[in-house]
């Protein structure tokens, strides 16, 4: 092989583990940001059902004293 064909071959290396790199990195951001996404709906949500339960318990409250 030619000293320009070496020079492309190492720079086509070179460019592919970056981009390989960088892409794993992305895809691992995004997953933690999804994650972290997951979790507070999931909160909102069980903060939600708890606090209609007690509304419900208050209203067979009231229900029960008239």
């Amino acid at each position: 092989m030619s000293r320009e064909t070496n020079k492309s071959v190492l720079l086509g290396a070179i460019s592919g583990v970056t981009l390989g790199w960088a892409a794993k990195s992305l895809a691992s951001r995004r997953a933690g940001f999804l994650d972290k996404i997951r979790r507070i709906d999931q909160r909102i949500y069980e903060d939600g059902r708890a606090r209609a339960e007690k509304i419900n318990q208050i209203k067979l409250d009231v229900d029960k004293k008239i």
